[in-house]
């Protein structure tokens, strides 16, 4: 799966404790995979995150990618 999509499937989790400072780690050795959906996958992660109120998103990635997460 494209690191997108396990963003936006981690954010849907609805086991949130009540009142948790909802925050997401995402670490990998690797971009997200290219492809034509690229685009729709980063709007739909974003939205995941908005739509389930994470307040807080950590990647840790190579040097060379960071570019890619902005």
């Amino acid at each position: 799966e494209s690191s997108y999509e396990a963003i936006a499937e981690a954010a849907a989790v609805p086991d949130w404790r009540k009142g948790a400072v909802r925050t997401l780690v995402l670490i990998t050795d690797a971009p997200p995979k290219p492809g034509g959906q690229q685009g729709k996958a980063r709007e739909l992660a974003t939205q995941a995150l908005r739509d389930n109120k994470v307040e807080f998103l950590h990647i840790v990635v190579n040097q060379r990618d960071v570019d890619t997460y902005r």
